[in-house]
């Protein structure tokens, strides 16, 4: 079985809470957004998030979590969500 590696140009963490999403880019800057429709895609048009050539990571967070992937599937951008443990 061959498994094909995906190479990202740009990784983006996201700290996911109930009312923001703290981003920290690789370079080390961090951004704070409102976990809502309106501030993911502030967050995505700030970081110029708008294909699979940027993977998303966010810790899993029940919930809170749920809009952010949904909005990053809705608009085709890879993410992943990790254990926060």
């Amino acid at each position: 079985m061959k498994i094909k590696t995906i190479k990202y140009e740009v990784e983006i963490g996201e700290d996911v809470s109930k009312k923001t999403i703290d981003v920290c880019s690789v370079e080390g800057k961090t951004f704070s957004y409102n976990n809502t429709k309106k501030g993911i895609a502030a967050m995505l048009k700030k970081h110029d998030i708008k294909d699979r050539s940027t993977r998303v990571t966010c810790e899993s967070t029940g919930t809170y979590s749920s809009l952010l992937i949904k909005e990053c599937l809705l608009k085709g951008v890879s993410i992943s969500q990790v254990n926060p443990l």
